[in-house]
Formats: structure tokens, sequence, C-alpha cells
């Protein structure tokens, strides 16, 4: 079913691919659009409280699944957005994440290498509602001669809501676009998500560390 999955995001994205060209990227006004196929990991350590007698606990389960992306990119700013669904199972747990993501680049210079303060916001529903606010900076580098462009970044989010996952959490993140042909691009993603915020769980009291690794990989085209 994963497979059937992936391939029904992928072949569309990947025909329509060849009815345009690539821009450079180092040229303002780039309108980008892509779907992906993704998997990820995530793992929590915590020690239940309120109990008779304290209990750690470890859970790791792994996900996959996919979405589609876009990005407008101008000089001095540029939106971004990922709408993404995962399903993760393992270790007894089991839940499916659901994200539409929300990034702002505004860049502190132009030229080749441009960093950027990020602001970022998402909504969402893995075991509850969710609501993300965070902020974030890093470089963006611009190939001069060719549709190339590779992003690295790092920053703190915070999750709200009736989600389980609600806290403080830092981030990092890298995505690569780059040229297989005229009219044909890849892109690849790759993100790690952290946190040591005090949660419930089953009603009690419990804090320890999580973390969440995911790669999001597939077609793309730019006018």
């Amino acid at each position: 079913m994963k497979r059937v999955f992936i391939i029904a995001i992928t072949a569309p994205l990947a025909a329509l691919a060849w009815a345009g060209t690539l821009p450079n990227a180092a040229e303002p006004d780039v309108m980008r659009l892509g779907f992906f196929a993704s998997g990820g990991v995530q793992n929590y350590f915590y020690m239940l409280h309120g109990l008779p007698y304290s209990e750690f606990y470890e859970v790791r389960a792994y996900g996959a699944g996919g979405g589609a992306w876009a990005q407008y990119d101008q000089t001095w700013f540029s939106y971004a957005m990922r709408f993404k669904v995962t399903e993760f199972g393992g270790s007894g747990f089991r839940a499916t994440f659901i994200e539409w993501d929300h990034d702002y680049y505004l860049y502190l210079a132009k030229g080749g290498i441009r960093p950027f303060i990020e602001p970022n916001a998402s909504i969402g529903s893995a075991g509850g509602f969710r609501a993300c606010f965070g902020i974030g900076g890093g470089v963006r580098w611009n190939m001069r001669d060719s549709p190339f462009y590779a992003t690295v970044s790092g920053g703190y989010k915070y999750v709200g809501g009736d989600d389980y996952e609600k806290g403080d959490w830092s981030i990092g993140k890298v995505s690569i676009y780059f040229a297989l042909s005229d009219a044909v691009a890849l892109y690849a993603g790759a993100e790690a998500e952290r946190s040591s915020h005090d949660y419930r769980y089953k009603g009690h009291q419990s804090d320890g560390p999580r973390w969440r690794g995911r790669v999001d990989v597939g077609p793309s085209w730019a006018f």
C-alpha cells in the first residue's frame, strides 16, 4: 500500500515536470513545486512519576509517508510550505502525523550565499490538535550558473494545543534542490528535532528527552 501511495504522488509530477524548464536558482521571482516520499524515526526516553514507584520507559517508532511542498523565492524574501503525512509505529506506539508547515526566510544579504532569519509556524494533528511557532536562522547557497541551491538552518519551536508532544523543541534542517535535466529537478530534505520538556503520558507526569528525524525525497519543477 505504501508503495502504491508513493507512486501515486510522484508519477503525475514527473510527467508535468517535462513540460517546462528550470530557472537559475539565483534568479528572483522563482516558484518551485514538488511532491516527496518520506521516512522517519522517533525515540522517547521518559520516567513516569506519580506511581508507587517510578518507571523508566523507552519507545522507538518508525514512519513512512509523503506530501507536497512549494516555495516562492525573491532576492530578500522567500516563503516555503510543506504538507506532510507520516504514519509512525513500533514498540507499542502508533500515531499519524499530519502537519502543514510555513517558513518565512528573511535574507540579510544578497548574492550566492545568503544568511537569513526564519520565523515559522505550523498546524496539524498527532494524537491531538497542534499549533507550532518558532524562530531560526541559517544560510542558503545558490549556484550562479545552474538551478541548484542548498539550505541549512537551525532553531527553536514550541508545540502547543492538546497534542501529547506539547513543549519546547530544538530543530535542525537541511534541503537540497538540483537539476537532473533541463526540465526535472530533485528535491531532498532532512530534519532532526529534540525536546526534553515535561509532558503527560497516560495521566502521569513524565519527563525525559525525545527526538525525531525524517528524510524527504521527490521530483520537482519550477517556473
